[in-house]
């Protein structure tokens, strides 16, 4: 929902945290870096000194789609978190083309274990744990939300 933004921008900060240099990283090959969870290679404008408003002012126009914007709590963070760390293939191949069909058979949570299955199949194993975690730290900020 609209009125989410704000809060689903925090969580995903604290799962982000402020700065990356690791090169394994595919977001910061060729000397790029990850600064707000935003890489340098997929968002030229980022810097590694931006501020929190900048970066959110990329969020909501790049990452927060308007999908999030019609979908409930906590589908919308949990969409928004998808856009942000992707998984191979993105959403659609875990609901299909038919989000909103999806939904009426599926629920939240259904979403966050079909994630962590593509997480479990196609992460780089050195971020297996990690992508996994994350997964887990989401519901949990969602049961605490």
């Amino acid at each position: 929902m609209k009125r989410n933004f704000d809060r689903s921008l925090r969580a995903v900060l604290e799962l982000e945290g402020k700065l990356s240099t690791d090169q394994n990283d595919p977001g910061n090959a060729n000397g790029g870096f990850t600064v707000w969870g935003l890489s340098s290679r997929y968002n030229p404008e980022v810097t590694r000194d931006m501020s929190i408003e900048q970066a959110a002012a990329i969020y909501k126009s790049k990452y927060w789609s308007k999908q999030c914007d019609e979908l409930p709590f906590p589908l919308d963070l949990i969409v928004f978190d998808m856009a942000v760390n992707p998984i191979k293939g993105g959403l659609k191949t875990i609901v299909g083309d038919d989000f909103r069909a999806w939904l009426d058979q599926f629920t939240w949570q259904d979403l966050l274990l079909q994630r962590m299955q593509k997480y479990q199949k196609y992460s780089d194993e050195r971020y297996k744990h990690g992508h996994l975690n994350r997964c887990l730290r989401l519901y949990q900020m969602i049961m605490d939300w």
